[in-house]
């Protein structure tokens, strides 16, 4: 019987999300620098999530914006860092090499253009939206490297965000869509597109809902690189050790650092 309600509101929410996301806005002057980290050697999960947090402290391109750290386990890129800022300060942006960071990490960064955008102020007095803020990223390649109209307008549908709008329970506050395309490098390995769904409001209770609605729509729908990252701070790496220890029973009680 549950299962019919939630039939019948997803049926009747449609209209309105389709409504909703044909109105998102064109008319962006955002641009990030996103950089993807990985370790070169087979090591526990929790010791490369150690090792990656050191390796980003250790460069001062990454003492402004945003560590995202996943909520998954195995993802390809367990950290990503972003840095927003406005289109005309990227112009000249001098990226760093695969190596800057150490011989153990393959570093890959892409300056990319927010071409498409939908914002939600979150409501600042209703206590039901805490500021538990997570991001459902997606990834995708592509061998076309140059810009393509039809896919950056009929990017709601092909990477999902019209279901993950449509499908996703409210408690989990969308408060932005952020559709990225990639300006530089030209590295056919690196993402063309990139989306970030920003959420709130996500938490213990909750989040494990989350992590099974992503693994159902990765199976179902999206053919790309598809995770949920949180929020992680960049002045210290207390934070990241605490969940290295948190999870020692994954090798049997010890951590490799």
């Amino acid at each position: 019987m549950s299962c019919l309600v939630e039939d019948e509101k997803l049926l009747r929410c449609i209209h309105f999300v389709s409504e909703h996301l044909s109105n998102m806005s064109d008319l962006t002057n955002r641009a990030a620098i996103f950089s993807f980290i990985a370790v070169k050697e087979e090591l526990p999960y929790n010791t490369q999530k150690y090792l990656l947090a050191k390796g980003f402290q250790s460069n001062t391109f990454f003492e402004h914006g945003e560590l995202l750290d996943t909520f998954e386990k195995r993802a390809f890129y367990p950290m990503v860092h972003c840095f927003t800022k406005p289109r005309s300060e990227v112009k000249d942006l001098v990226l760093l090499n695969a190596n800057a960071l150490g011989e153990e990490f393959i570093l890959k960064q892409g300056v990319y253009e927010e071409s498409k955008s939908h914002y939600t102020p979150r409501p600042i007095n209703d206590p039901a939206l805490k500021d538990d803020t997570a991001y459902i990223f997606m990834g995708f390649k592509s061998v076309d490297l140059t810009y393509n109209e039809n896919l950056e307008q009929s990017w709601k549908d092909w990477t999902g965000a019209r279901l993950v709008n449509t499908c996703l329970r409210k408690e989990f506050y969308i408060s932005r869509y952020s559709f990225f395309h990639r300006i530089q490098p030209p590295d056919p390995e690196l993402f063309m597109y990139v989306l970030m769904i920003e959420c709130h409001n996500v938490n213990n209770s909750n989040v494990t809902y989350l992590l099974d609605f992503v693994q159902k729509l990765r199976v179902e729908r999206v053919l790309g690189y598809l995770t949920v990252y949180r929020r992680e701070a960049l002045a210290s790496t207390s934070a990241i050790i605490k969940g290295i220890l948190s999870e020692q029973g994954e090798y049997g009680g010890k951590v490799d650092i």
